[in-house]
């Protein structure tokens, strides 16, 4: 009996290490955004990914944005160990002007330290300049039927430096949109962007942004509004 007692002891004292080792533990990939240049009236759209790199499930108990203006809906709220899951943030820019931050907060079972997320916007009246390029327009409204010939938009992207420069697609909804991109831009020059929507575009309205960026030292970026709306488009915005 005394060498079972001592046995099932022995047990314990190993196992305790190792039960209170196991802790919950939540990694970003990335824990910042820059959209760049943004038009106002828009949504602007990105996902960040959580990742549960603990040895206990990450549970999200709440995502505080701050505002209205912020949304950030959340693919599930149980994370397993090694397994992540997508976090959708959606900054609706309406009259914001200017360098607009925003910074969700997300309170999980790690402990009681909150973890923030950021994401920055510079966001254009129609007065503002976006230097180095001219984007045209930089929110686009697609009207939604069975006319082909609708779902297409070009862009203009005038390079006003005097310099030359390679674009970058940063991130765009692919379910929704296929994006024919000049690859650079000589300096003084003009370039054609073509938008075309996807089958799946046109199963309902729906709102999103796509982001691209320029080699430059500053890494410049512009995001790029997309709207789908039944009936007339009555969004007539340039920058």
């Amino acid at each position: 009996m005394h060498k079972l007692s001592t046995a099932i002891l022995m047990i314990s004292i190993f196992m305790i290490p190792s039960m209170l080792s196991a802790q919950p533990k939540m990694e970003f990939q990335h824990s910042y955004f820059d959209f760049g240049y943004a038009p106002q009236n828009a949504e602007l759209y990105h996902d960040f990914w959580l990742k549960s790199a603990g040895d206990k499930e990450l549970v999200i108990n709440n995502i505080k944005t701050g505002c209205s203006c912020t949304r950030a809906p959340l693919e599930k709220d149980v994370i397993a160990p090694g397994d992540s899951a997508r976090l959708k943030i959606i900054f609706s820019t309406g009259r914001y002007k200017g360098r607009t931050f925003k910074r969700p907060i997300i309170e999980t079972n790690e402990g009681s330290d909150r973890r923030q997320l950021t994401i920055i916007a510079q966001i254009l009246t129609d007065q503002d300049s976006m230097f180095p390029l001219a984007v045209e327009p930089l929110m686009l409204e697609f009207m939604i039927d069975s006319d082909n010939s609708k779902r297409v938009k070009e862009m203009r992207i005038t390079n006003v430096s005097d310099q030359d420069f390679e674009l970058n697609l940063v991130e765009s909804p692919e379910n929704l949109l296929s994006i024919e991109f000049p690859e650079s831009i000589p300096a003084g020059r003009t370039a054609v962007a073509v938008v075309r929507l996807t089958d799946k575009a046109l199963s309902s309205e729906f709102k999103n942004s796509f982001t691209f960026e320029l080699n430059d030292e500053d890494q410049t970026r512009y995001t790029v509004g997309i709207a789908g709306r039944l009936g007339t488009p009555t969004l007539k915005m340039n920058y």
